[in-house]
């Protein structure tokens, strides 16, 4: 009903302006728009896209001269777009204008052929004719979502020449701002300050009895977190009106999507880049007001008693042990048996024992809720129960793709509706449709979001992609939970392991920081391939092992690197000599 009224108002805007010039009531320049009555507009529904100006109007014929005269008229109905295309004479040539109060994003009209053109049919004796469409236009690249890999994939494109427009139906910004990396890091940085108080003692240093101001401390949290959110909505808000279009994008083919009732076609690729959500289990559905999943956690302004962690992945880990450390009671849940998702079973072990000091670990177990009469949840496995306050499900975070009728593509999809794709390219199959970010559920960690979005638009534009960096994920407990290269099922079967363990480093000793582990894996020849760490500072001695990999180094030469003593690093040393067989550092 919008485009009926826009259209309507359009014709009566017009039929008064020309009504007070006479030259325009001549034969030879009839009236471009005649006056819609209501009438012409009963029989057409609230949620029918009219598809040309003349299906409510009376016939119209369109010169040359009445177009030029009121071009700048028509751009006043911004809230219309039309997409017209105009063909010459053989139907070879097409161009295309949006009505816009943006002129960069228009494009002047074609010159005209012929003595009139009308909408509608074209004209029997060859002339070229206009054919406008509402609510249809035509880009180079979609990218659908606002996030890291969004952004960086419309950045991508338009430094690459592409003209490229950007959906997103939420408020804009990372998961990483608003609901993961940094507000969890703020809450870990709160929780490690009133762990290091508490320990100041055995160092000799007195600090009397911790008290935590939780809603000073939460505070903080939303504070930093909210300036971090509010950096990425000013790098999102920068993009031009005219790119940025607010909606839920839907396909309707292989290369077009509807966005609340206007057609996009993408001449050179789509990129979905819509991030993913937390899944609440159907377990919890008895107690589902007590439940909270990391969208939620850091709106608390309290710190409840006792807390259950459905979940030993990342997200789990972190801030079950960042409860524990403000003085929450914890008690972690895992149907699986192993943390962080380390799969080499000897650092798994040492995680499992430093990270249990602190919360309680059940693991291998399925969990039941119910609600008990004083607003508590009682969850129950086989061989105990405990009560709580609240729940946090860091279940996982499937891929938001539901809502895009990605049936309308041909995509061939995995078994949870996922396209399949190349990791290299992020192209699916042999479309023009990439995924890119937590959309692919592949490395789902913002740096790989980022490169993901910048692949996908580089490769959609004709571009190459570079090469795959090497895999590489962290977990900021405390020791450090770090996996890089090869993971430990993919190893060779001939693969050489260096071992290290964290209690044997001078460092670390030093600083009373003690239990993990450090294994590094190398092939027969001695070519690095990966490593799992679990170790203080195990952030920093990752990136060193992803940067040895990259560089093809192989476990000799990185052995020989100047490693400076005292350092916690020394122990990648250790690891590299266990390999070579050469003498280890052992302070």
């Amino acid at each position: 009903m919008a485009h009926t009224r826009a259209a309507a108002h359009m014709s009566l805007h017009l039929q008064t302006t020309m009504s007070k010039n006479p030259e325009h009531q001549t034969n030879n320049h009839p009236l471009p728009f005649q006056e819609a009555r209501s009438s012409d507009l009963s029989g057409v529904a609230a949620n029918q896209t009219i598809r040309s100006v003349a299906a409510v109007t009376r016939p119209l014929t369109i010169t040359p001269q009445t177009v030029k005269r009121f071009s700048s008229r028509m751009r006043l109905f911004s809230v219309v777009r039309l997409s017209c295309r105009w063909v010459g004479r053989g139907g070879r040539r097409t161009a295309r204008v949006i009505c816009s109060n943006n002129p960069r994003r228009g494009e002047e009209p074609p010159p005209w052929s012929g003595s009139s053109a009308r909408a509608g049919p074209s004209s029997r004796n060859g002339s070229s004719r206009w054919r406008c469409d509402l609510a249809e236009r035509q880009c180079d690249v979609i990218v659908i979502g606002a996030g890291t890999a969004g952004l960086h994939a419309y950045k991508t494109a338009t430094a690459r020449g592409a003209e490229t427009v950007i959906v997103e139906r939420g408020a804009g910004g990372s998961t990483c701002t608003r609901i993961g990396c940094m507000p969890s890091k703020l809450l870990i940085a709160a929780a490690r300050t009133a762990r290091t108080c508490e320990g100041a003692g055995r160092f000799g240093v007195e600090t009397g009895p911790v008290s935590i101001d939780a809603a000073a401390m939460w505070a903080r949290v939303r504070r930093e977190r909210d300036r971090f959110v509010d950096a990425i909505l000013e790098e999102y808000h920068a993009i031009p009106d005219a790119d940025r279009i607010h909606g839920t994008a839907r396909f309707t083919g292989k290369d077009s999507v509807q966005v609340d009732g206007e057609r996009i076609l993408a001449r050179q690729g789509i990129v979905i880049a819509t991030g993913a959500r937390p899944i609440v289990p159907d377990s919890l559905d008895a107690v589902r007001d007590l439940v909270h999943t990391h969208e939620t956690i850091f709106d608390l302004d309290h710190l409840p008693r006792a807390i259950a962690v459905l979940g030993a992945g990342p997200v789990g880990l972190e801030l079950a042990q960042a409860f524990a450390r403000l003085g929450v009671a914890v008690a972690l849940f895992d149907p699986g048996d192993t943390i962080g998702g380390l799969a080499d079973p000897d650092t798994n072990a040492a995680a499992i024992e430093a990270l249990g000091q602190e919360v309680t670990l059940h693991l291998g177990v399925e969990t039941k809720a119910e609600p008990t009469d004083d607003g508590r949840a009682r969850l129950s496995w086989d061989g105990g129960s405990t009560l709580v306050d609240l729940i946090l499900a860091a279940t996982g975070r499937p891929p938001e793709l539901k809502d895009l009728d990605l049936d309308q593509t041909g995509l061939e999809l995995d078994d949870h509706g996922t396209p399949l794709f190349d990791p290299q390219s992020r192209r699916c199959g042999d479309s023009a449709i990439f995924v890119a970010g937590d959309a692919n559920a592949w490395r789902s960690v913002l740096h790989e979001a980022a490169r993901g979005g910048r692949i996908a638009a580089t490769v959609a534009t004709g571009g190459e992609p570079p090469r795959t960096l090497p895999a590489f994920a962290i977990t900021f407990t405390e020791p450090n939970l770090t996996e890089i290269g090869m993971a430990f099922d993919d190893l060779p079967d001939d693969v050489r392991i260096g071992c290290a363990k964290v209690a044997d480093n001078g460092r670390t000793t030093v600083d009373g920081a003690t239990q993990g582990l450090i294994r590094l894996y190398a092939d027969r020849d001695g070519k690095l391939l990966g490593a799992s760490i679990a170790a203080p500072e195990g952030e920093h001695l990752g990136h060193l092992v992803a940067l040895a990999i990259d560089q093809g180094m192989d476990v000799a030469r990185f052995a020989d690197q100047p490693w400076y003593h005292p350092t916690v690093e020394e122990l990648l040393q250790m690891a590299a000599r266990d390999i070579t067989g050469s003498e280890d550092l052992l302070v």
